[in-house]
């Protein structure tokens, strides 16, 4: 018995040793990301940043259906993507304002490169939860419970734009860019007043909607410098780095790819939009309810298959949503 369980607890070890090895290489292969990264920008190099992008599009290839054999639900969740995925590529004024914009690009140029979504989230329902869905008034998906989601962790769809490069945001270049574009705000305010991460003596001004005293905001200011909020993601540490600097920093990643801010996710957005939150299925899959997001807002799609195609389904039309989490 003494043995056994010493077998198990060496396993238990060699497991830890693994995990904590692989969690180190990972985190070495973002600060060596994020000083290509830091160079290119100090040296105000558009042509290193074009180099970095270069090298990650060749880094990594599609694992779609036509990568390999794949279950008929996977094939189906990488064929709905690949039917309703149109990047926006232009350079809106409001992604890169007019008095910004370098004399080589005009405000109606394409960004170059395709930044696609890391995961995808999708489910199968019975038919007579799935029906109420898609054809009554049912909308519990907005607030389901995401633990009982499946999720494609490693999601690299087939992405094809002629006169463009794809890149799959995988988890190295998540936390170098985080790292070079500096830590989110301690406080994001929506329109309805909701305030998220900002620290109690504070939020108890604006939960009542009162002016934050003074002295408040000047402790608030100094924390800002001494410690920046991080999700706890795994990834390298975020500097702290001053507005100005940040958006230095995202209008010179702009020279290739789209960069905002997601008040959806609270952080920044790498993946070009649209974004294909949710995915729910039907037992036959040959219809579908998709939850998508773009520029702070977002649709319900209903789809069905006509054959090989994914198309609208004329049933009823898409409808506005709010933001959910």
């Amino acid at each position: 018995m003494k043995r056994h369980l010493m077998r198990i607890t060496v396993l238990l070890l060699a497991l830890c040793c693994v995990s904590v090895s692989q969690a180190a290489g990972g985190k070495s292969a973002e600060r060596r990301l994020a000083r290509q990264l830091e160079k290119a920008y100090k040296q105000n190099s558009v042509q290193r940043l074009n180099r970095f992008m270069e090298e990650w599009s060749e880094k990594y290839a599609p694992n779609g259906p036509k990568s390999g054999p794949m279950n008929d639900t996977l094939r189906a969740v990488y064929e709905l993507f690949g039917s309703l995925y149109s990047p926006n590529l232009r350079r809106e004024p409001a992604i890169w304002p007019d008095s910004l914009l370098p004399a080589r690009f005009r405000s109606d140029s394409l960004f170059p490169y395709v930044v696609v979504q890391p995961q995808i989230r999708y489910r199968i329902e019975p038919p007579e939860i799935f029906d109420s869905m898609y054809y009554g008034k049912d909308k519990s998906y907005l607030n389901r419970d995401r633990e009982k989601d499946m999720c494609i962790e490693d999601f690299r769809p087939e992405v094809t734009i002629p006169g463009h490069k794809t890149v799959y945001l995988e988890s190295a270049y998540i936390g170098a860019l985080n790292h070079f574009a500096g830590g989110v705000h301690l406080i994001t305010r929506f329109n309805n007043g909701c305030t998220l991460m900002s620290p109690r003596y504070v939020s108890k001004y604006l939960k009542r909607d009162q002016p934050v005293p003074q002295s408040a905001k000047a402790r608030w200011k100094k924390e800002i410098h001494e410690k920046v909020y991080r999700p706890e993601d795994g990834h390298i540490r975020r500097p702290a780095l001053s507005k100005e600097e940040k958006e230095s920093r995202r209008l010179f990643l702009l020279n290739c790819f789209r960069v905002e801010f997601s008040y959806h996710v609270d952080d920044w957005q790498y993946e070009t939009p649209l974004t294909i939150d949710y995915i729910l299925l039907n037992g036959t899959l040959d219809k579908a309810v998709v939850l998508t997001r773009k520029d702070g807002s977002g649709k319900v799609l209903y789809m069905r298959k006509d054959g090989p195609e994914w198309i609208w389904s004329s049933h009823r039309f898409p409808a506005n949503w709010m933001i959910f989490r």
